[in-house]
């Protein structure tokens, strides 16, 4: 996955799990300005299952300046490297 996080006012990306109904858990976590540059996250192991959801929230921050974005989510069936 790549993310984008820029602006003054840029609050917080966060992925979570949830399996069923159980609350969610926070797997990752950013949150301020990181400048006006694409990031790649890399090595987030998540434990799945048919029964697992993925959630990926962006939290607004307090002003219209700030701007996250993601991009180019893969999900493989092994370990990443």
């Amino acid at each position: 996955m790549y993310y984008h996080m820029y602006g003054a006012t840029i609050n917080t990306l966060t992925i979570r799990t949830q399996k069923g109904n159980n609350a969610a858990i926070d797997r990752w976590k950013l949150s301020g300005n990181q400048g006006n540059v694409w990031h790649h996250l890399s090595g987030v192991n998540l434990q799945l299952d048919s029964q697992t959801k993925i959630i990926i929230e962006a939290t607004k921050g307090s002003d219209f300046t700030g701007d996250t974005a993601i991009d180019y989510v893969e999900l493989w069936s092994f370990a990443c490297p």
